[in-house]
């Protein structure tokens, strides 16, 4: 693991080694999550189950609600994931309200707030799995500011091409 905080680089070290492991800061336009859920598939796997961080974005709550859409299934997928990946990790997941804004400008406006909070709480990882087209709104690189942002100060992001794929 390499964090712009926590990583020293060693030369001819032998023995076990630990480190701190990385705080990682989900992105979600959206939906909620169960604890419950997260305890449970991380039973089966005969792992404990981390707790998750819910952090609001713009007033955003954690509203699960199998019936939306896909967010909440999405933000408990992202969730699974990391902690089968890495159990033990600080898991934060960052819920905004882009998807409610009244205009293009405010979505994007309140999407770049997701990242600037999970940059602010000091995350080594950003991890989003939502996007949209880029022509959407016509906005342009919306999200360019944040995420250069965020690498700057060394943390790692993550983010998908989207299911639209490009227009």
């Amino acid at each position: 693991f390499s964090s712009r905080r926590r990583h020293t680089r060693f030369r001819n070290v032998t023995g076990v080694q630990t480190c701190a492991l990385p705080i990682f800061g989900i992105l979600s336009l959206g939906g909620g999550f169960l604890q419950s859920d997260i305890n449970h598939s991380m039973s089966d796997l005969g792992l404990t189950a981390p707790t998750i961080n819910f952090k609001s974005v713009n007033g955003a709550t954690n509203n699960f609600n199998i019936n939306d859409g896909n967010k909440s299934l999405e933000n408990t997928l992202d969730i699974f994931c990391i902690a089968g990946m890495v159990p033990n990790a600080t898991i934060n997941i960052y819920i905004g309200t882009p998807l409610t804004a009244p205009t293009y400008s405010e979505f994007a406006s309140r999407w770049a707030n997701i990242y600037n909070a999970a940059i602010a709480d000091g995350c080594d990882i950003i991890t989003q799995s939502w996007s949209v087209y880029e022509n959407y709104g016509n906005l342009g690189d919306f999200l360019a500011a944040p995420i250069a942002n965020a690498v700057s100060q060394g943390i790692t992001v993550f983010n998908s091409t989207g299911d639209a794929g490009s227009r």
